[in-house]
Protein backbone atom coordinates (compact mmCIF):
# COMPACT_ATOMS: atom_id res chain seq x y z
CA UNK A 1 0.00 0.00 0.00
CA UNK A 2 1.49 3.05 -0.73
CA UNK A 3 0.04 6.78 -1.20
CA UNK A 4 1.16 10.72 -0.68
CA UNK A 5 -0.20 13.41 0.87
CA UNK A 6 0.05 16.86 0.69
CA UNK A 7 0.27 18.60 4.36
CA UNK A 8 -2.56 21.41 4.61
CA UNK A 9 0.00 24.03 5.84
CA UNK A 10 0.80 27.11 4.00
CA UNK A 11 -0.32 30.00 1.60
CA UNK A 12 -3.59 28.84 0.39
CA UNK A 13 -4.32 25.14 2.42
CA UNK A 14 -6.35 24.98 5.57
CA UNK A 15 -3.73 25.79 8.43
CA UNK A 16 -1.92 28.81 7.76
CA UNK A 17 -3.14 29.73 5.03
CA UNK A 18 -2.80 33.24 5.69
CA UNK A 19 0.56 33.49 7.19
CA UNK A 20 3.10 35.44 5.37
CA UNK A 21 5.72 34.63 2.50
CA UNK A 22 8.90 33.07 4.77
CA UNK A 23 6.17 30.99 7.09
CA UNK A 24 5.07 29.56 3.75
CA UNK A 25 8.52 28.88 2.56
CA UNK A 26 9.92 27.00 5.89
CA UNK A 27 6.50 24.97 7.40
CA UNK A 28 4.09 25.03 3.68
CA UNK A 29 3.91 23.02 0.65
CA UNK A 30 5.29 19.53 2.90
CA UNK A 31 4.40 16.47 1.55
CA UNK A 32 4.52 12.95 2.94
CA UNK A 33 4.23 9.54 1.06
CA UNK A 34 4.80 5.86 2.33
CA UNK A 35 5.03 2.09 1.79
CA UNK A 36 3.25 -0.35 3.74
CA UNK A 37 4.26 -3.45 3.10
CA UNK A 38 2.62 -6.46 4.75
CA UNK A 39 3.38 -10.39 3.75
CA UNK A 40 2.34 -13.47 5.57
CA UNK A 41 4.87 -15.68 6.21
CA UNK A 42 7.26 -17.59 3.60
CA UNK A 43 6.59 -21.25 3.44
CA UNK A 44 8.94 -23.79 3.94
CA UNK A 45 9.94 -27.49 4.85
CA UNK A 46 12.94 -29.48 6.90
CA UNK A 47 15.51 -31.09 5.57
CA UNK A 48 17.07 -33.98 6.69
CA UNK A 49 20.54 -35.82 5.69
CA UNK A 50 20.56 -38.13 2.54
CA UNK A 51 20.69 -41.45 4.08
CA UNK A 52 18.33 -43.09 0.85
CA UNK A 53 21.88 -44.30 -0.85
CA UNK A 54 20.70 -42.84 -3.96
CA UNK A 55 23.97 -41.75 -4.92
CA UNK A 56 25.28 -38.20 -4.99
CA UNK A 57 25.04 -34.99 -2.17
CA UNK A 58 22.20 -33.79 -1.81
CA UNK A 59 20.05 -33.08 1.26
CA UNK A 60 16.39 -34.98 1.25
CA UNK A 61 12.91 -34.35 3.10
CA UNK A 62 12.13 -35.21 6.80
CA UNK A 63 9.79 -37.61 8.25
CA UNK A 64 6.88 -35.39 9.19
CA UNK A 65 4.84 -37.72 12.24
CA UNK A 66 2.50 -34.24 13.15
CA UNK A 67 1.76 -30.67 12.24
CA UNK A 68 4.92 -28.41 13.25
CA UNK A 69 3.27 -25.36 12.84
CA UNK A 70 2.46 -22.74 15.49
CA UNK A 71 3.40 -24.83 18.88
CA UNK A 72 2.15 -23.09 22.10
CA UNK A 73 5.36 -21.50 22.73
CA UNK A 74 6.10 -20.30 19.42
CA UNK A 75 9.50 -17.73 19.72
CA UNK A 76 12.71 -16.96 17.86
CA UNK A 77 14.06 -19.98 19.81
CA UNK A 78 11.58 -22.32 19.13
CA UNK A 79 9.05 -21.33 15.70
CA UNK A 80 7.78 -25.44 14.82
CA UNK A 81 7.43 -27.94 16.96
CA UNK A 82 11.00 -29.93 15.81
CA UNK A 83 9.84 -33.39 17.45
CA UNK A 84 7.37 -33.52 14.23
CA UNK A 85 10.31 -33.83 12.18
CA UNK A 86 12.72 -36.64 12.47
CA UNK A 87 15.63 -38.11 10.27
CA UNK A 88 14.61 -40.88 8.40
CA UNK A 89 15.96 -44.48 7.88
CA UNK A 90 19.09 -45.59 5.93
CA UNK A 91 17.48 -46.25 2.66
CA UNK A 92 14.63 -44.27 3.08
CA UNK A 93 13.31 -41.02 1.99
CA UNK A 94 11.03 -38.36 4.31
CA UNK A 95 7.57 -38.20 3.53
CA UNK A 96 7.34 -34.73 4.63
CA UNK A 97 4.90 -32.45 2.61
CA UNK A 98 6.54 -29.85 0.20
CA UNK A 99 6.47 -26.50 2.51
CA UNK A 100 4.33 -27.25 5.00
CA UNK A 101 5.40 -25.04 7.70
CA UNK A 102 4.89 -20.93 7.53
CA UNK A 103 7.92 -18.26 8.49
CA UNK A 104 7.44 -15.46 10.57
CA UNK A 105 5.55 -12.36 8.69
CA UNK A 106 7.12 -9.03 7.52
CA UNK A 107 5.31 -6.04 8.28
CA UNK A 108 7.26 -2.91 7.02
CA UNK A 109 6.56 0.97 6.92
CA UNK A 110 9.27 3.70 4.39
CA UNK A 111 8.05 7.05 5.01
CA UNK A 112 9.28 10.17 3.33
CA UNK A 113 9.12 14.12 3.72
CA UNK A 114 9.63 15.80 0.89
CA UNK A 115 9.07 19.54 -0.16
CA UNK A 116 9.79 21.42 -3.59
CA UNK A 117 11.58 25.08 -3.21
CA UNK A 118 11.07 26.99 -6.02
CA UNK A 119 14.34 29.03 -6.61
CA UNK A 120 13.39 30.97 -9.89
CA UNK A 121 11.38 30.63 -13.15
CA UNK A 122 11.55 26.79 -14.58
CA UNK A 123 14.12 25.63 -11.32
CA UNK A 124 13.57 24.30 -8.06
CA UNK A 125 14.95 22.02 -5.24
CA UNK A 126 13.70 19.11 -3.58
CA UNK A 127 14.55 18.50 -0.12
CA UNK A 128 13.71 14.93 0.83
CA UNK A 129 14.03 12.98 3.66
CA UNK A 130 13.57 9.02 3.62
CA UNK A 131 12.74 6.89 6.41
CA UNK A 132 13.46 3.07 5.61
CA UNK A 133 11.73 0.59 8.22
CA UNK A 134 10.67 3.42 9.80
CA UNK A 135 8.76 1.66 12.11
CA UNK A 136 12.60 0.27 14.04
CA UNK A 137 11.13 -3.05 14.67
CA UNK A 138 13.16 -6.59 13.51
CA UNK A 139 12.00 -8.43 10.56
CA UNK A 140 12.59 -12.04 11.66
CA UNK A 141 14.15 -14.49 8.79
CA UNK A 142 13.59 -18.26 8.13
CA UNK A 143 14.41 -20.28 11.09
CA UNK A 144 16.47 -23.27 11.01
CA UNK A 145 15.26 -26.43 9.36
CA UNK A 146 17.58 -28.86 8.99
CA UNK A 147 17.37 -31.82 11.23
CA UNK A 148 21.17 -32.40 12.42
CA UNK A 149 21.37 -28.48 13.00
CA UNK A 150 22.14 -27.25 16.36
CA UNK A 151 20.08 -24.32 15.80
CA UNK A 152 16.94 -26.41 14.91
CA UNK A 153 13.86 -24.58 14.65
CA UNK A 154 15.70 -21.45 16.01
CA UNK A 155 15.58 -18.12 14.17
CA UNK A 156 18.93 -17.03 13.74
CA UNK A 157 18.67 -13.86 11.27
CA UNK A 158 17.24 -10.78 12.14
CA UNK A 159 17.52 -7.75 9.78
CA UNK A 160 15.32 -4.38 10.19
CA UNK A 161 16.77 -1.15 11.27
CA UNK A 162 15.97 2.23 10.43
CA UNK A 163 18.04 4.01 8.26
CA UNK A 164 17.20 7.63 7.26
CA UNK A 165 18.59 9.13 4.32
CA UNK A 166 18.63 13.09 3.66
CA UNK A 167 18.97 14.19 0.15
CA UNK A 168 18.67 17.80 -2.37
CA UNK A 169 17.29 17.26 -5.86
CA UNK A 170 18.11 20.48 -8.21
CA UNK A 171 15.35 20.19 -10.90
CA UNK A 172 16.12 22.28 -14.04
Amino acid sequence: LSGIYGIPVGHGRRFLGSGNRLTDEVIGGWQVSDILTVQSGLPFNVSATDLSDTGGDHTERANQICNGNNPPNESITHWFNTACYVQPGVGQFGNEQRDNIIGPRTTNLDLSLFKLFAIREGSSLEFRSDFFDALNHPLLGLPSATVSSSTYGQITSITGQRTVQLSLKYLF
